[in-house]
Formats: C-alpha cells, structure tokens, sequence
C-alpha cells in the first residue's frame, strides 16, 4: 500500500487575517454585529448622532406670571361713608353737596373736588370763582432767570404768564413744561402784554382748567368744606356753566377723605 502525505498547515498565514470584533449597534443597542476596527468608529460616530437626536428636546420656559395688583384696602371710617351715600343715584346738585357737608367729621378742612368726564379731549380754559377755592397759587411772569432755572428742571410754581416778547425763550424750554401743562397758550390765557396785570387778576380767583393730556377728564378742586353748602353750590355751577353741560357725560363730587357722589345736572 502506498504511503499517505501529510499537509502542514502554516498558522500564522491564520494569523495574519483580519480580527473580527464584536460590538453592539442600532438605536436601541439590541444586536450584535461583526465589524473592523474601522467599520467601529464608523459605527462609534454614528451612534453619537443617534443619542443627539433622540435627547428631549427643552421645554421652553414659562412666562412670568403677571403679578396680580391688590385692591386697595379702605378704612372703617370710609366704608361707613361709602354704606350713606346710594351708588344707583344720580343726586341733584344742592343734594350731593349737603349730603358731602354731612359726611365731614374730620379735624381737618377737608377739599372739595369736581371730578368732569367729558365728550371732548383736550379741553383748557380759564375760571374765577365767586369764593375761590381756599388755596392760593403760586403765580410767577417768566423771565429771563426763570428760563434758566426750568432749564435746570427747578419748577417751583403752578401758572407761568408770559409776554408775547418772551414766548421764544420759553420755546426752548418747552419739552420741559409741555408735560407738565405748564407752556403759556392763548388758551389758557396766560400770554399778555400786561403780564403784571394778569397777574393779579389770576391770584384774586381765577383757575386755569384743562383734561388730562391722555384722557377726557378735569379734576377741578372748587372750595374747603369750612366754605358751606351754599358757597360750594356756587362754586359749582360756575364750574358746570364755564364748562357746558353740553360738553360733560359725567360727574361727581367728592372731598379729600370720601368717596364720590353722582350729580345730575338734568
């Protein structure tokens, strides 16, 4: 019989070949894969991307609350005031002053205020009282000092009364007292050439009216409490008659410490 030939093998041809590794793939990393050491950083890199994109995303962040505003909390003595007076009436003029004299039991002279809602915006104009209003106001002729001190913001005064001669001067000032309704206008008669004597005129009684710069509204301080029923109805009336009923929707009356009292003016 014939001799067999045995086959060597050489090992380290076996060697040689590329390692297989195992490593984990997908999203979810549930199956195994055989892959080269290359194809691995393929697969590293792409599963970097895979855990981007599945991150939750942030919620976006929450608005601030807007901060609820605290009704104003009233004292006894007024909510008493208040329960006197009906909020469904409309009282006639002489009846809502004698029931505001009535409410007083302060130890001070207690304002009388007209509160006007009108029809009309950017209402102005003058008035002089038959019993002032118990407060003096501080009445000043602009000059040429006087611009300079507004210029620095040191406004010390309620009326300023020009001539026409000075109205360029006070123009450069003018974003300053615009705001403050202080400009002199024809208006509001406060432009003459007898400033002197305008002056005194204004200081014996006489008031300057005009709505607030954004709203229809005069608030209007017409007489003390210490004046009576009687002088604060005449007060009153020359208010609504310097005004016009026409050009009113509503109003009311009030003092410093109590609450408002509607007025019919029908």
């Amino acid at each position: 019989m014939g001799q067999k030939k045995i086959k060597s093998i050489d090992l380290s041809k076996e060697e040689k070949k590329e390692k297989r590794q195992i490593a984990k793939s997908g999203k979810a990393q549930g199956r195994l894969t055989d892959v080269s050491a290359q194809a691995l950083k393929k697969l590293e890199a792409r599963e970097k991307l895979d855990k981007e994109e599945i991150k939750p995303e942030k919620e976006p962040k929450k608005g601030k609350k807007a901060k609820k505003r605290k009704a104003k909390k009233r004292s006894k003595r007024y909510e008493a005031l208040k329960a006197k007076i009906d909020k469904t009436k409309l009282y006639p003029p002489n009846e809502a002053i004698e029931l505001l004299c009535s409410l007083s039991n302060s130890k001070m002279d207690e304002t009388v205020e007209v509160h006007l809602n009108l029809r009309e915006e950017k209402y102005s104009g003058t008035i002089s009282f038959p019993h002032g209003t118990g407060k003096k106001q501080r009445i000043v002729i602009a000059n040429d000092l006087l611009v300079e001190q507004i210029s620095q913001g040191k406004i010390n005064f309620d009326v300023l009364i020009a001539s026409p001669q000075m109205m360029p001067k006070i123009a450069r000032v003018a974003k300053i007292l615009g705001p403050k309704g202080l400009v002199p206008s024809p208006k509001t008669n406060t432009i003459s050439e007898k400033p002197e004597e305008l002056k005194k005129k204004m200081e014996a009684g006489t008031t300057q009216i005009k709505t607030e710069p954004k709203a229809p509204l005069i608030h209007l301080r017409i007489g003390k409490i210490s004046f009576g029923p009687k002088k604060i109805l005449q007060n009153f009336e020359c208010l609504i008659k310097t005004v016009t009923p026409g050009k009113i929707e509503k109003v009311s009356i009030c003092s410093t410490h109590s609450p408002g009292i509607k007025v019919n003016l029908k």
